[in-house]
């Protein structure tokens, strides 16, 4: 499984929208600009996505298509200055 954003760097790209049609709440805390150093807790991560199905293997097999879907969108770029936290 890749590794997920926010990796060490600065999120230079995170689409808002064209989620799957399985996300039925986002929400977004990261921006353009800002410097992650991983994601120690949930509350420092670029988006937030709720997602739905009938059964828990349904709900996880959604959650790893959101999950591919994010790392195929968002773009971290490694630090190469002093720039703003989260």
């Amino acid at each position: 499984m890749p590794e997920h954003p926010p990796s060490t760097g600065v999120l230079e790209h995170l689409l808002t929208s064209g989620a799957p049609h399985c996300v039925r709440e986002v929400s977004f805390a990261g921006a353009v600009g800002v410097e992650f150093h991983g994601g120690v807790k949930s509350g420092l991560c670029p988006a937030g996505y709720v997602v739905d199905g009938d059964t828990e293997e349904q709900v996880a097999a959604t959650m790893e298509t959101v999950a591919a879907w994010f790392d195929e969108q968002a773009v971290c770029r490694p630090i190469e200055t002093q720039e703003r936290t989260l």
